[in-house]
């Protein structure tokens, strides 16, 4: 089939969108250029307008809004490091150092590795790296658990913050740089 000259493959991954055909080539290319028109109008859609919290009419929680000064990258190079994955140069100065450093760990990877999804085996990594010594992330975290979000088993168990866990985290990052 692959010498026959109307046959055509294109695989292609564009973020989180992956495009695998094969087959006639004119039907491969409309459905290809389909794909790339779909993907553009993703990328190019306005994002929804973010109010601060507070009760709607109908009850519910709206969104909260993003801090107005977002953390710089020089505040960021200041508090990690890159070098053979990431890592803290400080400890944050807080009750419960060992969880609010893997809340500031996870959003070093979101901010610097744009990694919003952390495996427990980067975290742990990270955290080593970090001087931080903890058996299991999910015990170390429970203190933090309304800031952190985790999903899967076992080795595949993944690590996110929320958006109150983002605003912490950079409340935190300010704190270790003052």
């Amino acid at each position: 089939m692959e010498n026959n000259p109307n046959y055509h493959r294109i695989k292609a991954r564009l973020g989180d969108y992956e495009f695998d055909a094969e087959g006639d080539r004119e039907l491969v290319s409309k459905q290809y250029d389909q794909f790339i028109s779909t993907i553009s109008a993703i990328f190019q859609a306005p994002k929804p307008a973010v109010q601060s919290t507070a009760h709607s009419s109908n009850g519910y929680i709206q969104a909260a809004k993003p801090p107005d000064n977002p953390i710089e990258d020089g505040i960021l190079k200041r508090v990690f490091r890159q070098d053979d994955g990431l890592s803290l140069l400080a400890m944050p100065r807080t009750d419960n150092a060992e969880a609010d450093a893997l809340l500031v760990i996870l959003y070093g990877f979101l901010k610097l590795e744009n990694e919003r999804a952390v495996t427990g085996l980067s975290l742990m990594k990270a955290a080593k790296q970090s001087g931080i010594n903890v058996d299991r992330i999910d015990r170390t975290i429970d203190a933090r658990g309304g800031l952190i979000q985790a999903a899967g088993n076992k080795r595949g168990r993944r690590y996110s913050l929320n958006n109150r866990g983002i605003a912490e985290a950079e409340r935190l990052v300010r704190e270790m740089v003052e």
